[in-house]
């Protein structure tokens, strides 16, 4: 079982060594997470007649068939832009910061920021294909019903901390890897992320600003954590907080192989 209290002292400690490192790298996580619904846009409605269409203000606006083409050539467009940079741009941004963060335990202040463009420099096509079929997967099991969906969530949560590590990991493997490290541990998880619902409730109370400075920064460093203690105990090898030895010697393992 995972030790939710010690990970928790642990990313609060690494989180504050290099707060402001921190902070930045979860500004960068936060605008990753958020585009995962896809790109907003408007809706727009329309009726046409030979007279023209009646506006909410009251007046006739004619809209002809031209412009309404152009207007949905133009969306269609935007959307695309979107899921292009969703896909090559801010999820392999999101490999750099899971990356950041890990280094950020053992090197907090002196962590190299820079490390957020990881994936840029180290098997980029591997990792956007790896990180699009995780989500394509979690997305497909969803449509079945929601909990299918949740389940396959925990199940390739560590996707992106392993090609942080191993980016030239095939996507079958990372996946692979993934599923065994969760293996008995999704509802333990589950468990966890619940565990910072008071935080969450008072980041709404403050608009926000507590998410932005404190819980975001702060559950980042803690989701690491929660990543090195799961595989470590998968891969038989030792942790290093307080508590939490016993998971193997150093020569076992086949994770620094």
């Amino acid at each position: 079982m995972i030790d939710r209290q010690a990970i928790k002292q642990a990313g609060r400690s690494a989180f504050l060594t290099s707060y402001w490192k921190c902070f930045l790298a979860a500004l960068l996580l936060g605008l990753v997470m958020g585009s995962n619904s896809g790109p907003s846009g408007t809706s727009l409605t329309y009726a046409t007649t030979s007279y023209g269409s009646q506006a909410a203000g009251g007046a006739d606006i004619l809209i002809s068939p031209s412009l309404a083409a152009a207007m949905l050539s133009a969306a269609i467009m935007v959307f695309l832009v979107g899921i292009f940079i969703q896909i090559f741009v801010l999820q392999p941004i999101e490999a750099g910061v899971r990356r950041f963060y890990l280094l950020n335990r053992d090197h907090g202040k002196d962590t190299n920021f820079g490390e957020v463009l990881f994936a840029f420099n180290n098997s980029y096509l591997n990792i956007v294909k790896t990180l699009f079929l995780q989500n394509l997967f979690i997305f497909l099991w969803s449509l079945l019903f929601v909990i299918p969906g949740i389940v396959k969530f925990y199940s390739y949560r560590m996707v992106p901390y392993i090609l942080s590590e191993k980016p030239d990991l095939s996507w079958q493997d990372a996946l692979s890897y993934s599923e065994e490290m969760m293996e008995g541990h999704k509802w333990e998880c589950f468990v966890y992320d619940l565990s910072f619902i008071g935080w969450y409730i008072l980041s709404s109370v403050t608009v926000g600003l507590v998410g932005i400075f404190y819980v975001d920064p702060y559950k980042a460093a803690c989701d690491a954590e929660l990543y090195t203690v799961i595989r470590d105990m998968h891969f038989n090898q030792p942790h290093n907080y307080a508590g939490a030895s016993g998971y193997g010697s150093e020569d076992q393992g086949i994770w620094n192989g």
